[in-house]
């Protein structure tokens, strides 16, 4: 068995491990993509931002990349959890008359609720990258 510091791994296996542990199994899969995906804020935010806080920022409480990176996913987590798909779709007060019309009604809604939630994934991830990272900074350096 060979012990590794987890400073020696860096972040990456960290955030791999969350990526495939802790996501919410009511994500679709273009949910997920979003979170998982090259572009995702989650993936790319580790290896920029912390360099730039240790090169450029004075935080008010020293920290390392693993610490800034568990503190974003911990707080990337929690807002996760509270978005649920299963939550009641809102209906239209006026009367449906027909199946055509209440079948066009509940799909535009449900879409509308993807599209919701898909944002607010989106959201969460930029939150989660300036709060648990900027969080850390005097003053001066949260300007930049």
């Amino acid at each position: 068995m060979i012990y590794m510091e987890p400073m020696d791994l860096g972040w990456e296996p960290l955030v791999q491990s969350w990526l495939e542990t802790k996501l919410p199994h009511f994500l679709t899969s273009e949910q997920k993509h979003l979170v998982k995906g090259p572009s995702a804020c989650v993936a790319a935010a580790p290896p920029p931002c912390p360099d730039f806080i240790q090169k450029r920022c004075r935080p008010v409480v020293q920290s390392s990349q693993m610490h800034l990176t568990s503190a974003l996913l911990k707080l990337y987590q929690c807002l996760l959890a509270e978005i649920s798909v299963d939550s009641a779709v809102e209906r239209e007060e006026a009367c449906v008359e027909t199946l055509e019309e209440q079948e066009e009604s509940f799909q535009a809604s449900k879409q509308k609720q993807q599209e919701e939630t898909s944002s607010m994934i989106v959201a969460g991830a930029f939150f989660s990258v300036v709060w648990s990272l900027g969080g850390l900074l005097d003053a001066s350096s949260k300007q930049r």
